[in-house]
């Protein structure tokens, strides 16, 4: 029996359609990849490495495991990831306003009604033909403020706010 061929991608819902995996197994062996028990086909193995995509997907909850073969001999299957594909996105938050000071400007908003939302990113742009620009860029915003201390005084700015849930990053 060959070893067990490990899945490395981690459980998780994603907004895409396609739904990719990716794991580790001996050299010489092929791998054949299942969604919720049903062989969807072979992975691409690379030395000690596989992957596999498969696109067109329907939203839904997929069991995916895989499993080794050296010819005819199989592997123990290998353990579950679960993948949720959610094509809808959250509800944005509601009642953007701002707070301006001489040094900074304070961005708040109502939160999204969506449960599982889990943060919030901010986007900016200078004037009302610039393009919206992601300024909360060390991760998404847990709450519902962001203090922007990037402004200049004088310059009129337009703030947007998106939610986030567990599909990001996708």
């Amino acid at each position: 029996m060959q070893p067990c061929t490990p899945i490395t991608t981690p459980s998780k819902t994603i907004r895409s359609q396609t739904i990719s995996v990716q794991g580790t197994v001996a050299s010489g062996v092929t791998v054949q990849v299942f969604f919720n028990g049903s062989n969807v086909g072979a992975a691409t193995v690379t030395g000690t490495t596989w992957t596999f995509s498969l696109g067109s997907q329907p939203a839904g909850t997929y069991a995916i495991t895989a499993q080794a073969f050296l010819g005819s001999t199989a592997s123990n299957v290998s353990n579950t990831v679960t993948i949720v594909v959610s094509l809808t996105a959250p509800a944005p938050p509601t009642r953007i306003r701002t707070t301006p000071y001489a040094t900074a400007i304070d961005v708040e908003w109502d939160p999204s009604p969506t449960a599982s939302v889990v943060g919030y990113l901010v986007y900016r742009k200078t004037g009302t033909g610039g393009t919206f620009t992601l300024i909360s860029n060390t991760g998404v915003v847990q709450g519902t403020k962001y203090r922007d201390t990037t402004v200049t005084p004088g310059t009129t700015y337009f703030y947007h706010v998106t939610s986030v849930d567990g599909s990001f990053p996708n």
